[in-house]
């Protein structure tokens, strides 16, 4: 499967030009798992960051200790964003 890119060069009237690029295959169910897992640990990691932040860091990024303490008490394996 490819994606086909029409383009105008830069005269008036002139033909389109096609460039056909591949599609990107979908990843494999093994390396959306490896995705997922990386990601559980990344979010661990930064979870376990924002308990050692004082609380004018906090405030520089936008985070209160509410925030904090809401956002270390999830599971580690919980990666949804919550806005």
């Amino acid at each position: 499967m490819t994606r086909t890119i029409h383009s105008l060069s830069g005269s008036i009237g002139a033909s389109p030009v096609v460039k056909r690029i591949p599609a990107t295959p979908k990843p494999s169910s093994f390396l959306r798992a490896l995705i997922y897992v990386d990601t559980i640990l990344e979010r661990a990691c930064w979870r376990n960051q924002l308990k050692y932040l004082d609380d004018n860091t906090l405030k520089d990024i936008g985070l209160s200790r509410a925030d904090v303490e809401r956002e270390t008490a999830r599971s580690f394996w919980d990666v949804r964003d919550q806005h």
